[in-house]
């Protein structure tokens, strides 16, 4: 009941924004400094066989979280959060996937796109 999976723009473990999903709900969450804190959270639709992910990024630091069953119709969650200070000053930021629950713990991609969209 507490695994989780999702996708993460990543600084550092210690700093970070992602979306993740698990039976129960799908939540945005952000890891400042070490300490995570829920941004945005909704009830997962009970039915759903698959979840799509997805961070969108705008104007280099604004991330907007949003997820789709069927991979066409996108629910965004939460507002846009400020990415500022994601990355240390020393590092980049990267795209990650993760996974978080007791040891042990299975889940599942089964793929990952990565689109660059020029303004």
């Amino acid at each position: 009941a507490t695994a989780r999976a999702g996708l993460v723009a990543y600084g550092d473990f210690d700093n970070a924004i992602g979306i993740s999903v698990s039976r129960q709900q799908i939540i945005v969450w952000r890891r400042e400094k070490g300490v995570e804190k829920v941004l945005a959270m909704e009830e997962a639709p009970a039915t759903a066989r698959a979840f799509y992910l997805r961070i969108t990024a705008r104007k280099g630091s604004r991330f907007q979280c949003a997820f789709s069953t069927d991979n066409t119709s996108w629910k965004p969650i939460g507002s846009d959060v400020n990415g500022d200070s994601l990355p240390p000053w020393d590092r980049s930021m990267r795209v990650a996937l993760t996974a978080a629950g007791p040891e042990g713990l299975q889940v599942r991609f089964d793929w990952l796109r990565i689109d660059l969209v020029q303004p």
